[in-house]
């Protein structure tokens, strides 16, 4: 933007004494209009600053920022939600059955997230616990709970329960980030699909919701080719590829026959030492350490690399993780067309900074 708002109002001023000779007085009637002026004139001029910035995909944020994708085939990526279990225990057992709904509201001890209860179930007579599974309100990140954060039951219900959860939530995911869109969008401008392409099929596939990642195998000589489809770090639905497999069909290329397949997951384990930066405990670095490592295996593509190069960057952005240590096992997982690295099991020890 060219001018703020008391960079208007002065220039104004000037010319008014310019044309008449007089200062306009700030609470007279002529300086409380130029003052309102100034005030419409600064709210243009930053409303044709924002469009200007949204006509853009490299500048575009927001909603704007998807219409550009849109014109491309492609969608934000929603995030996904946590899930786990919830322990629901009565003081001590009664004599009839406690029925805990679906739709049960539970949510963490300061009452920020919510978890809702996905199927009917009871305590029955005589008994004095249920496990029931949970998930996530909304999708993000900030819902993978560590065990005991769930202990408040927002439904009410008459007879006396108290709650907790066991095990930790897993599995919740952020939503694509502005950033992460526009780099998707920035390599679809820069590999065209033209109908023939691999480019063109990979798009096809990603464009079906619940598809995070496609590579495409071809093999001309035997005029076949295998398109490999997954979510973030797992399967797609049966749902999911039925929906790629006639969306291929109906565009495929003549004479080239196009299989859709799951590519082989194949485990991933970490072991790795932190080091709590200063006003962090052990515990919540190796939270947040847990976090990260996780969301970096969300973000994998089928037929990508696992470096531990990576994987170490991306911890030490953890918040509360000053520094790190991998385990002499640890090496990078080389890309194969055919394989998705995903997580496998995660050893976070601590070490002393020094």
């Amino acid at each position: 933007m060219d001018y703020n708002y008391e960079d208007i109002l002065e220039r104004m001023n000037d010319k008014y004494y310019e044309l008449t000779g007089v200062e306009a007085d700030s609470c007279g009637d002529i300086g409380i209009r130029l003052k309102l002026l100034a005030g419409e004139l600064y709210s243009l001029n930053s409303n044709i600053d924002w469009l200007r910035r949204q006509m853009f995909p490299d500048t575009a944020t927001g909603a704007e920022l998807e219409l550009h994708a849109a014109q491309r085939g492609l969608k934000r990526y929603e995030g996904t939600k946590a899930k786990g279990s919830i322990l629901f225990k009565l003081d001590m057992p009664v004599e009839y059955d406690v029925y805990i709904p679906k739709g049960t509201v539970c949510t963490t001890a300061d009452g920020s997230l919510n978890f809702i209860v996905l199927s009917d179930g009871y305590i029955e007579r005589g008994g004095t616990f249920l496990y029931q599974t949970a998930e996530a309100e909304y999708g993000g990140k900030k819902y993978n709970v560590a065990p005991g954060a769930i202990k408040t039951i927002v439904t009410y219900f008459s007879v006396g329960l108290s709650i907790t959860n066991s095990s930790s939530f897993n599995g919740g995911t952020d939503g694509e980030s502005d950033e992460e869109l526009r780099e998707r969008l920035k390599q679809s401008l820069r590999n065209i699909p033209n109908g023939a392409n691999k480019d063109y099929f990979v798009n096809l596939a990603k464009s079906v919701d619940g598809v995070y990642s496609a590579f495409l195998d071809e093999n001309i000589n035997e005029k076949s080719a295998s398109i490999y489809i997954a979510g973030r770090g797992k399967k797609v639905s049966d749902e999911v590829f039925a929906k790629v497999q006639e969306l291929i069909a109906e565009n495929k290329t003549v004479g080239i026959d196009y299989i859709v397949r799951n590519p082989a997951f194949v485990d991933f384990n970490v072991d790795i030492s932190i080091a709590a930066a200063s006003g962090f405990s052990f515990e919540q670095a190796k939270e947040n350490a847990q976090s990260a490592i996780q969301d970096f295996f969300n973000h994998l593509a089928v037929g990508e690399s696992a470096t531990v190069a990576a994987l170490g960057a991306a911890v030490l952005k953890a918040e509360g993780v000053e520094n790190y240590i991998f385990g002499s096992n640890m090496s990078d997982a080389a890309a194969i067309k055919s394989r998705l690295w995903r997580l496998g099991t995660v050893t976070i020890t601590e070490y002393e900074k020094g």
